[in-house]
């Protein structure tokens, strides 16, 4: 099992890496107010292109999976169908963005050989990783682009 610290600090340098901006990171740590439809998903992250399909949202909610159920309001069981189920406090909100401010992350500074960059993560930013220093495309079809990390 990986800390929190760990998940925190993973999340927020492959969100730099890919320069999402802190915008965006913060709109994925609230995602209870994420809207649905891919307009709506267009206007409220700012993106003029989106890959839309049934898991559209699912893309933009990572916040969602930081935390796992650890803030979770009482047992899952006894939830309501309109009660938040994942919320993240607002001091916990406030210093992820705050150090996400202050952090300089490349594709280098991650624990990791290889950079996947497919329809979710292209909704997130659009980049060019081809044009990006240390990175070597070894696989590519039209909706998928793989990357060896060269350390």
């Amino acid at each position: 099992m990986a800390s929190n610290a760990e998940l925190e600090a993973r999340f927020l340098r492959s969100q730099k890496a890919f320069g999402v901006s802190q915008e965006n990171v913060e709109k994925q740590l609230r995602w209870m107010e994420i809207p649905s439809g891919c307009e709506n998903l267009r206007k409220y992250f700012r993106r003029s292109s989106l890959t839309c399909d049934d898991h559209t949202r699912f893309a933009f909610e990572n916040g969602r999976f930081l935390y796992g159920f650890a803030y979770l309001p009482r047992s899952w069981h006894t939830l309501g169908p309109d009660e938040p189920r994942w919320d993240i406090p607002e001091e916990k909100i406030v210093g992820l963005i705050s150090r996400y401010d202050d952090l300089r992350a490349d594709f280098q500074d991650l624990e990791a050989d290889y950079v996947y960059y497919g329809p979710w993560e292209k909704n997130l930013v659009e980049t060019n990783l081809i044009a990006k220093e240390g990175l070597e495309l070894i696989y590519k079809n039209p909706e998928v682009e793989i990357y060896k990390i060269k350390k």
